[in-house]
């Protein structure tokens, strides 16, 4: 048996393994990059698809919020206790109507000059309301109106205010009834 002999290399041994190892190791390393950003994108494509779809769902229950509100709170404005602000039987009717639906904070009945003493919640004095962009807006336009985020006086929570105008048959207003939105309700 003869030996070959080893032909001289112009790479040490060493040099040879770490070109080897190098030729092994760098496409596993830009596989393992490549898979591992290919991931990230579909995870990132499905949280983007799940955060529409999440926002989606919330306006649309948003929006059935205002709808079913809006509509609430019409037919309260042509009720004859309400628009009479008739205390004892108003306060009575407010208070079913507030049992029933648990969204809203409050619902209440604010006369021409901006006091509520007619309110779902019974009230140890009448609130008066003329400082808040609620009643000054509904005054002013004479049209459903849907406010900014307050804390209700008369039931002490966290509340998105809805109002509908209270008009006599020649267009006056008479007052407004409204309906605070309970923002716990969204948790």
């Amino acid at each position: 048996m003869s030996v070959r002999p080893v032909l001289p290399s112009k790479y040490g041994l060493r040099t040879q393994l770490l070109i080897l190892i190098f030729i092994i190791f760098v496409p596993v390393f830009c596989i393992l990059f490549y898979t591992a950003f290919d991931q990230y994108q579909q995870k990132k494509t499905e949280v983007n698809n799940r955060a529409q779809q999440l926002f989606t769902t919330f306006v649309n229950e948003q929006l059935r919020v205002v709808s079913q509100t809006n509509q609430l709170l019409r037919i309260l404005s042509s009720v004859p206790v309400v628009r009479s602000n008739d205390h004892d039987p108003c306060n009575q009717l407010l208070q079913s109507i507030h049992a029933e639906n648990k969204q809203y904070s409050t619902i209440v009945n604010a006369s021409k000059e901006g006091i509520i003493t007619c309110c779902a919640i019974p009230l140890k004095k009448p609130i008066d309301v003329n400082d808040r962009s609620w009643f000054k807006r509904i005054k002013e336009t004479r049209q459903f109106v849907i406010d900014n985020f307050l804390i209700s006086r008369s039931a002490k929570k966290a509340s998105l205010p809805f109002a509908y105008p209270i008009l006599d048959s020649d267009g006056e207003f008479l007052g407004a009834v409204g309906a605070a939105f309970n923002l716990n309700h969204y948790g």
